[in-house]
């Protein structure tokens, strides 16, 4: 084992007053590199940030190189990319490391980055702190693996043997996945037939053919830390690990056991076959009993697989939401105004198409120490076509971060705020 300096030179980014602003971005150029450019050990330029030759030439840190490997050094931290074309310049976020190629072979070093070896002490560096961050001065003592230059070759070239054969794996499931898709459009249609079957199918309303019945509404002292059954909630059908649990004995349709077909109804849409062990499930999720007409697993494959997410808005100048509906692929489309969930705790079925001649303001709702809320009104949008959701980074600055929970009863909740802090780059660190 040596140092990375031993083998390598780390550099920094600019940190000067002639660092880029938001002003300084242009269209084309020389790329400015920041973390949210590295990408699965790639650099993306599909949103890439570029200035101008003059502005690249006034900033004192590193220039990027072919072979260079890009490591974040705030935030995201061991988040890297092997560069593959010269130009540019790394955001202050970002060090350089620059094997010393007499000594040791690039894409060995780019392997040795992504290792666990290299990663552990990442995480040794920063110690668990709430701030995510390193210094180049700090990597560059890094302790690694150091083999002749011969067999560094020969190690990086079997490792990457192995990356492309993952990559054409991967690409093979995105197509079988696609022709899936493609394949489950025309059979659940009816616009083809498997052999053996013909004639048309006969419509049903999705009353006819199977029933909904919704979750218990609990009481937060009904909740329990342990207990005989798990209370299956929203957050746990997707990312919350926190499970309350109930001693009740209830009738047989409030439980969910493994192979039910759930529904999730609120906030977040879309069907789920349950897997796991028997759970009592909460408001919000419906179970899906299937009549002798329709088979559960047809029924799952035919609701499509989506969430929904909505945000208030007026429009022409009626308060209302707008519906914006996002694929499991990533796309996003907007379905139109959604008048939301009423005081009776029942969503609204109706959804009004948005088009050309409609006026849309955006409303954002803030509230202080005190619970007082206010209500902002964005920029006025003339609708003309086809309406496109962008992403688009926080603005640098400091920012509270807390839900807003509305209850079935019209009662509204806040969580304690989490302080959070933007910089330039986009990145966000909690506990500053």
């Amino acid at each position: 084992m040596v140092s990375l300096k031993a083998v390598a030179t780390v550099l920094n980014g600019d940190r000067s007053s002639n660092y880029p602003s938001k002003n300084d971005f242009l269209d084309y150029g020389e790329p400015f590199i920041n973390a949210g450019h590295l990408q699965n050990g790639t650099i993306d330029y599909t949103n890439m940030d570029y200035i101008s030759s003059e502005k690249l030439n006034s900033l004192s840190g590193a220039r990027i190189q072919s072979g260079d490997i890009l490591l974040c050094l705030r935030g995201s931290l061991g988040k890297y990319a092997v560069v593959s074309k010269s130009g540019g310049a790394p955001a202050s976020s970002i060090a350089v490391i620059r094997a010393d190629a007499k000594v040791m072979n690039p894409n060995f070093l780019a392997h040795v980055v992504s290792s666990s070896i290299f990663q552990k002490q990442i995480e040794i560096e920063n110690n668990g702190s709430s701030q995510p961050n390193l210094s180049a001065s700090s990597v560059e003592n890094f302790l690694i693996p150091y083999p002749d230059v011969i067999e560094q070759e020969r190690i990086a070239t079997a490792l990457s043997d192995m990356d492309e054969l993952i990559a054409s794996l991967e690409k093979l499931i995105s197509k079988k996945k696609a022709i899936k898709q493609g394949t489950m459009q025309e059979l659940l249609t009816g616009k083809r037939r498997l052999p053996g079957f013909s004639g048309e199918w006969k419509p049903y309303l999705y009353m006819d053919i199977c029933s909904l019945i919704n979750g218990r509404a609990y009481s937060q002292p009904e909740l329990l830390n342990e207990g005989k059954y798990k209370v299956l909630r929203l957050g746990n059908l997707f990312t919350n690990e926190k499970w309350y649990y109930s001693d009740l004995e209830l009738s047989e349709k409030q439980y969910c056991d493994t192979g039910d077909l759930i529904y999730a109804w609120s906030a977040t849409f879309g069907p789920y076959i349950w897997e796991k062990e028997r759970v009592i499930y909460h408001y919000h999720i419906w179970k899906v009993i299937c009549s002798e007409l329709i088979n559960k697993q047809f029924l799952y494959d035919t609701t499509d697989d989506y969430i929904i997410y909505s945000s208030p808005i007026l429009l022409n100048d009626e308060e209302t939401n707008l519906r914006i509906r996002q694929t499991y692929d990533g796309a996003i489309t907007v379905e139109g105004a959604w008048d939301g969930i009423g005081n009776n705790g029942i969503s609204s079925r109706n959804i009004v198409k948005i088009g050309t001649g409609d006026t849309i303001i955006p409303v954002y709702y803030s509230y202080d120490w005190d619970d007082e809320e206010d209500v902002y009104y964005g920029e006025e949008y003339d609708v003309e076509g086809k309406l496109r959701v962008d992403y688009s980074l926080l603005l640098e600055g400091e920012y509270l971060y807390s839900f807003c929970i509305d209850d079935i009863y019209g009662d509204y909740y806040m969580t304690d705020p989490v302080a959070f802090y933007v910089d330039a780059d986009g990145e966000v660190m909690f506990g500053y």
